[in-house]
């Protein structure tokens, strides 16, 4: 809030990166200021002498004791000594000006910063507010990152614009998250799959009550309805699901009433936003045919901060090509598929992962999954799959292709399996495929 205040640009930071992409980012941005809690203080340290090129003032909070060979100025100190009638602080700003550069998670390489300016902030946060009735007494509870556009843009800013009550922690914690629940009573949730994961398996019906949570909204990734169903039995909520990028955070929401009914579905275009399916020539495709889905609106990023290429790869023809797989219904409803990078071929069949992850993720047995494709003698190409057992149990791959029998084609059953004890994550819990396909050379 201060840097828009300023007219600067706000780069948030992801907390679990390392030196080299950390300096990575701060030299794609060019950020000149870095506002840091002592406690990241080790992660520059190792690296000091990449930062000597950046140009770059080290602003940090906390104890420093750990960092005598940093040059650093202390957030305590810089505040005592401010004039606030500097006339800094009262600029006339340009609404289309950037007001923050949010990297990408980085599942299929390297991030790239996504721009947005001061009007398409305002717009997310009128969208948001419209999607879930955002209230003044509202308590919005989220243990979602806030370098992330889903927690930042599409949580926290309109909860506080609308005067509701923001709920956070620094990292998530399944226990942490109900404690605060009982000691918060939030009226409103955000969890990605993953997240909800781990709390369902703490829940314990009679210390945790949900009663007081009037929306419980989910996502990020694939969602089995066994999961849903299991939300469902032990807090009474339905999952609303949600669709969105760092490009274009919520384009769509779920209505309450179609969690079930139509499964799958992350819900219609929202305020402000047309979305659409592209077949291969760029046409609208009809409803039902499978095709790349597209993006118009107010809350559609700029580009990508010094990556004109990309940018023009990403926003063309008046639209944001999102680069995700997906097919709408009669009603306008959107369903993903896959991202487009992911999909392979299989005996000239086009398979798509995420379908063959959902399924995989019914079983009761494995507690995550994924899908890549990989070269195949007889098949061309074909799925193998990355296995995460639940603790303690024992699985084989001819009980997971039993168990698939029937709820996929033939086609696109994996033919490789490997058993691991996790999956290379995103903070926001994707799983990174690249690094996947990477283990493989």
């Amino acid at each position: 809030f201060a840097t828009a205040k300023l007219g600067a640009i706000y780069v948030p930071l992801n907390t679990r990166l390392t030196r080299c992409e950390l300096i990575y980012q701060l030299r794609n941005s060019g950020s000149k200021v870095l506002l840091i809690d002592s406690d990241f203080v080790d992660v520059l340290k190792p690296g000091s002498e990449y930062l000597e090129n950046l140009d770059l003032t080290i602003i940090v909070y906390g104890s420093t004791s750990n960092a005598p060979d940093l040059e650093l100025q202390h957030l305590d100190k810089l505040i005592g000594s401010l004039d606030r009638r500097d006339e800094r602080f009262s600029v006339m700003l340009d609404l289309n000006a950037p007001l923050s550069i949010l990297y990408t998670s980085g599942t299929t390489g390297s991030p790239k910063g996504a721009v947005t300016t001061h009007l398409q902030t305002f717009f997310k946060s009128f969208q948001v507010t419209n999607y879930l009735d955002l209230r003044e007494d509202d308590i919005v509870m989220s243990q979602m990152p806030l370098f992330h556009s889903g927690a930042l843009f599409g949580l926290m800013v309109p909860a506080l614009s609308r005067g509701a009550t923001y709920v956070t922690t620094g990292k998530f914690e399944a226990t942490d998250f109900l404690a605060d629940l009982t000691n918060f009573r939030p009226s409103i949730i955000c969890c990605t799959t993953t997240m909800l994961r781990f709390i369902l398996d703490e829940i314990k019906p009679e210390h945790h009550d949900f009663s007081c949570v009037r929306v419980l909204f989910g996502g990020g990734e694939r969602t089995p309805m066994s999961l849903l169903e299991q939300v469902k039995n032990l807090t009474g909520l339905d999952v609303r699901m949600g669709y969105g990028q760092t490009e274009n955070s919520f384009m769509c929401i779920q209505a309450k009433d179609e969690v079930f009914s139509h499964y799958g579905s992350v819900g219609r275009a929202g305020l402000f936003t047309d979305v659409w399916i592209a077949d291969d020539s760029g046409a609208i495709a009809p409803a039902g045919q499978t095709g790349e889905i597209c993006a118009r609106g107010p809350t559609v990023m700029s580009g990508y901060w010094g990556m004109s290429t990309a940018t023009t790869a990403a926003i063309h023809s008046s639209a944001l090509h999102t680069g995700d797989i997906g097919f709408s219904d009669e009603s306008s409803r959107l369903y993903l598929v896959d991202r487009k990078k992911d999909m392979y071929r299989s005996g000239a069949e086009n398979v798509y992962p995420a379908e063959v992850e959902k399924h995989l993720m019914d079983h009761p047995d494995i507690f995550n999954a994924a899908v890549i494709g990989v070269e195949d003698e007889k098949w061309g190409e074909a799925g193998k799959a990355f296995i995460v057992p639940r603790q303690g149990i024992s699985l084989s791959v001819e009980a997971i292709l039993t168990f698939l029998q029937g709820r996929v084609a033939r086609y696109k059953l994996p033919r490789h399996f490997e058993f691991v004890k996790e999956l290379p994550l995103t903070s926001s819990g994707k799983v990174k495929k690249y690094e996947l396909k990477n283990s493989l050379d």
